[in-house]
């Protein structure tokens, strides 16, 4: 009895452990029994979010055909103006700058030596400041209709996507008894939990095994034998559709209509032009 309670006590840390281990197998184990449930549940408020977002900020620009507003093309062409003269700037600079033969330092900028240099070095900070002011207003209003495009895209995809799958799916639930599905859901999460933790404790108790247990093993192998037989008739019937072969189905759905959808989007509408 003294060795057992010496056993017990040389391993705290590894009984600890084994409990974390078991822990976090049973949360994971939870978790993914979760997924085929709260994944098409989610989808179908996904369905309602996207359908208010394409609603409210991408039909507009469908119907405009992803153009740029008045005040937008307004930006547009007084940032491209100013983007454009700092660079033509910079090139007449580097011209004047060669044609001159003035001296850059080790740092890159010009020996100032003369007011010439000076001049020269001060018009080219100017013109750099200007251009890093510009650049971002006339790249971000360049690109902005391709981004309006994709954007309409994606949520007009994902709202198919998510409305026909979620409704096949709900379909599928419904065809079926939902206790019978919900419960043998259950009994397999139930199933999967009680094997990891049946196995870690019985490694765990293999090294704390003693003489006098191993003389009552037959007893408790007849007393499990009768509980798995009493469990085994508590069994839920199989349904025809379980839960994960649904979920399958809803993934498959969502993929295949997605994909659809992005094709009659791109169809019906055409990406705009270029403004660069």
């Amino acid at each position: 009895m003294a060795k057992k309670n010496k056993n017990k006590n040389d391993n705290p840390v590894l009984g600890c452990l084994a409990m974390i281990v078991i822990a976090i197998i049973v949360i994971a184990i939870i978790a993914v029994q979760l997924i085929p449930i709260a994944v098409p549940l989610v989808s179908a408020v996904g369905a309602l979010v996207f359908f208010i977002i394409y609603m409210i900020k991408d039909k507009p620009h469908v119907k405009a055909k992803f153009e740029l507003s008045s005040q937008e093309k307004r930006t547009l062409a007084d940032s491209a103006k100013n983007y454009r003269w700092a660079l033509d700037k910079i090139d007449e600079l580097n011209r004047v700058i060669k044609d001159e033969g003035l001296r850059y330092t080790k740092s890159g900028r010009l020996e100032l030596r003369s007011h010439r240099a000076q001049d020269v070095q001060g018009a080219m900070d100017n013109a750099n400041q200007m251009i890093n002011e510009e650049r971002p207003t006339y790249n971000y209003l360049i690109g902005l209709p391709m981004k309006r495009y994709e954007k309409a895209q994606k949520h007009f995809a994902r709202y198919w996507g998510c409305f026909i799958a979620f409704a096949i799916w709900g379909c599928l639930f419904l065809s079926q008894p939902r206790t019978e599905m919900l419960d043998y859901h259950a009994y397999q999460t139930t199933e999967a939990v009680s094997r990891v933790t049946s196995v870690l404790f019985e490694n765990k108790n293999n090294v704390d095994r003693t003489t006098d247990a191993e003389l009552n093993t037959d007893t408790k192998t007849d007393e499990n034998n009768n509980d798995r037989q009493q469990m085994d008739k508590s069994v839920p019937v199989k349904p025809d559709i379980t839960v994960w072969k649904a979920f399958f189905v809803w993934a498959i759905a969502y993929l295949m209509v997605f994909i659809i959808a992005v094709i009659y989007f791109s169809r019906k509408n055409r990406k705009p032009k270029s403004l660069a």
